[in-house]
């Protein structure tokens, strides 16, 4: 298999959120502009890019992982888009649920990048309470297919979300159908259309994660996020 677009993310350098938030934080691709030392002896002011180093929010999809649907990447064939990582708390005993999210454009302005709209499509599933001090680790795979001729994606998706020793996470699942209704599972294997939202001027997806609770002691860190192909 072949990697067709990917997060540089690895176990060693991984995207890492965490803090006192509860609500959806999400993962970026590194650098993150903040650690890229502009001003430092030898380094050029930085030339800004359109996704490298930046942080998809609720506002602005830069940043997220993105499919160019008009550019003919992966249409009329099948990929798999993975996202793997770990989370820890300290304290209390919170909850995590990663996700994968769908990125498609404004309805009103048609952009992809300002004010999109994100739904979620892969896990989205909230773990069973954490333990403090020990790890949960989480993989999440779909199968998918985007059909260009109708802006169609349907396939199925595995997730696992377990935590290191006994008494604490444990959420998995077998593979299931999925339809992309603007992203949204409905559990049935046929393929929905997206209509142009899919088509033109693509679509993107983001990877993200939820604590129940706030705290200073959550972590989250994201060491693979990649579509590939045969």
């Amino acid at each position: 298999m072949a990697t067709v677009l990917q997060y540089q993310i690895s176990e060693a350098f991984p995207s890492t959120v965490g803090g006192t938030s509860g609500v959806l934080q999400y993962f970026f691709s590194n650098p993150p502009q903040s650690l890229w030392n502009a001003g430092q002896p030898g380094v050029n002011t930085p030339q800004q890019s359109s996704q490298l180093g930046q942080v998809p929010s609720a506002t602005s999809s830069i940043g997220m992982l993105a499919f160019d649907a008009s550019a003919f990447k992966l249409q009329g064939a099948r990929f798999r888009l993975y996202a793997s990582g770990y989370a820890s708390t300290t304290t209390g005993t919170p909850t995590i649920t990663p996700v994968v999210q769908i990125v498609t454009p404004n309805a009103s302005t048609g952009s992809i990048y300002v004010s999109p709209v994100y739904t979620a499509l892969l896990c989205n599933v909230a773990s069973n309470a954490t333990v403090a001090g020990d790890g949960v680790a989480f993989t999440i795979m779909g199968d998918m297919y985007f059909d260009p001729n109708s802006g169609t994606l349907s396939g199925y998706q595995t997730y696992a979300i377990v935590q290191k020793t006994g008494g604490g996470a444990a959420v998995t699942q077998v593979p299931a159908y999925f339809t992309a209704v603007q992203g949204l599972l409905t559990g049935t294997p046929a393929a929905t259309s997206f209509g142009n939202a899919l088509s033109n001027p693509g679509f993107g997806f983001v990877a993200g994660v939820t604590f129940s609770a706030g705290s200073t002691g959550n972590s989250a860190s994201l060491t693979e996020f990649k579509i590939v192909q045969d």
